[in-house]
């Protein structure tokens, strides 16, 4: 689900539309329909989606909810890309268009349904159902929409736990799928190069033929173990991180924390509301999006994981920081047999 909107053509993706002023350019797997009132460029998959609109003057992005993907657009707006970074970049949830000349951002505070309902702190029990119930809700959508698609599902073997949890829902609601290591063919990196915001895509499968892919990404960011969006939030409870893997000593998480984020603790700072933070931190962490004739499936960027994942009790943060405890939990309920895929350590890592 990458494109360039430019006034000449951007030759690192393979489709080109030209009308009136502008060459809208982008990957393989969009459908494009042309009628008196203009261009309409669709892709996507349930919320993961993006619809662009142009009429040879003026151009509008459209997604569901919040948007899956970055957004950069040059000072003029003459140029605005998924896949290239330019001058500004557009924040989500904010939306961009172009009109009469100009760019236009059209700026929107997060939606209150995100924060968690009146800062309240829900049980484990409760936090587990209805992620549960979010899952089951979300993989009978995904069937449902199968037979428009035509495309098979693929659901890697990573060994993390993420990936685990989204085979576990698959398996719980019947959806079939297929299984390969993920380390048996990488995705064609001559597109996304070695960009950084494109990291995920060094991580996904190629099968070389059209399928929607299934994925964990997000699990880390939304199901509450990524340490920099987690310092101050542990914090309003007194929690320091450092002193809890000591205490606690070789965990799951314990060998990602050593070596990527330890030595950065210093360097954290609590800011006045460490709540509205997090979730502008979270909400534009981009992570994976549809590539050519590969459609994504990420249930684990769902809002509503996001918001549920808020508001944990500090018990269950703390097993989830450190153990992967909430996640291997939701595994539990819906397909224990998926417990036996997870490796010792997040992301194979070795100790310091």
């Amino acid at each position: 689900m990458f494109f360039t909107i430019a006034k000449s053509p951007h030759t690192e993706l393979t489709e080109q539309h030209q009308i009136g002023d502008w060459t809208i350019c982008t990957d393989r797997g969009w459908k494009a329909s042309r009628s008196a009132t203009g261009l309409v460029l669709e892709k996507g998959l349930l919320d993961t989606d993006c619809v662009i609109t142009c009429d040879g003057h003026d151009w509008q992005i459209h997604t569901k909810v919040l948007r899956r993907f970055p957004l950069w657009c040059s000072e003029s707006g003459d140029f605005v890309s998924n896949l290239v970074v330019a001058e500004k970049r557009i924040d989500n949830p904010h939306q961009l268009s172009y009109h009469n000349g100009k760019p236009l951002v059209k700026h929107r505070h997060s939606p209150h349904w995100l924060m968690p309902a009146h800062n309240k702190t829900l049980s484990r029990q409760q936090v587990e159902e209805k992620i549960c119930d979010n899952l089951v809700r979300q993989t009978e959508s995904l069937r449902a929409v199968l037979p428009d698609h035509d495309l098979p599902v693929i659901a890697p073997i990573s060994k993390g736990v993420d990936c685990a949890l989204v085979r576990a829902a698959l398996d719980y609601c019947g959806v079939p799928y297929s299984s390969q290591k993920i380390s048996v063919k990488s995705i064609d990196k001559d597109k996304v190069g070695d960009r950084e915001h494109l990291w995920g895509y060094r991580q996904m499968m190629d099968e070389g033929q059209p399928h929607i892919q299934a994925t964990g990404y997000f699990g880390d960011a939304r199901l509450f173990r990524h340490f920099p969006y987690l310092v101050g939030f542990m914090r309003k409870w007194n929690i320091d991180l450092a002193e809890e893997f000591d205490k606690a000593g070789h965990t799951y998480m314990r060998n990602t924390f050593d070596r990527n984020f330890r030595h950065k603790l210093s360097n954290m700072h609590d800011t006045e509301d460490m709540t509205k933070t997090l979730i502008d931190q979270m909400i534009n962490d981009f992570q994976i999006w549809h590539i050519d004739d590969c459609l994504t499936w990420t249930p684990l960027a769902d809002i509503e994981i996001m918001r549920l994942g808020l508001s944990i009790d500090p018990d269950t943060a703390l097993d989830q920081i450190l153990h992967a405890g909430l996640s291997k939990s939701l595994i539990k309920r819906l397909s224990p047999r998926r417990l036996d895929e997870i490796q010792k350590n997040h992301n194979g890592n070795q100790p310091v």
